[in-house]
């Protein structure tokens, strides 16, 4: 059943059931109380925002069809996501990128070996260690690093010139 609405659109101060819009205002969903993981909180024209965790499968927070959120969420989910691109203050899985904009990569917290680290327009930059697999603190496609890296990387590299402070490899 509708619950106080107004002109085909809904708006209540109690939940409903999970098969009905709570707090809805022109067929945009808006509500202070959560929501089943099959209905969308505190969305305005179709965007999602909400101040309450919903399920993995949903969006949080999220404007005009980009994401963001202050809390965690699963995944397979974006984070902070604005116009596509990734920005999040929380650690996100392995296969997620970790405060990008514009498809390039910057964060302050470790990703996995398979990431690409505090990168900017392509071209890698970070002040933590990466695995052996990752480059750590490239630009333009050279190296240079404040860490030590596997033996099978170039360590402050610049244009394709070695030159370091410690020790490589024999290969």
């Amino acid at each position: 059943m509708m619950v106080n609405a107004t002109e085909g659109n809904f708006t209540t101060e109690m939940p409903l059931s999970s098969t009905m819009m709570d707090n809805a205002t022109e067929g945009n969903f808006s509500t202070e109380t959560p929501v089943s993981s099959t209905r969308m909180d505190n969305a305005t024209k179709g965007n999602f925002t909400t101040e309450a965790p919903l399920s993995p499968t949903m969006m949080v927070n999220a404007t005009e069809g980009n994401f963001t959120t202050e809390m965690p969420v699963s995944s397979t989910r974006m984070d902070n996501t604005t116009e596509g691109n990734f920005t999040t203050e929380a650690p996100l899985s392995p296969t997620m990128m970790v405060n990008a904009t514009e498809g390039n990569f910057t964060t302050e917290t470790p990703v996995s070996s398979t990431r690409m680290d505090n990168a900017t327009e392509g071209k890698f930059t970070t002040e933590m260690p990466l695995s052996s697999t990752m480059m750590d603190n490239a630009t333009e496609g050279n190296f240079t690093t404040e860490a030590p890296l596997s033996p099978t990387m170039m360590v402050n590299a610049t244009e394709g010139n070695f030159t370091t402070e410690m020790p490589l490899s024999s290969t």
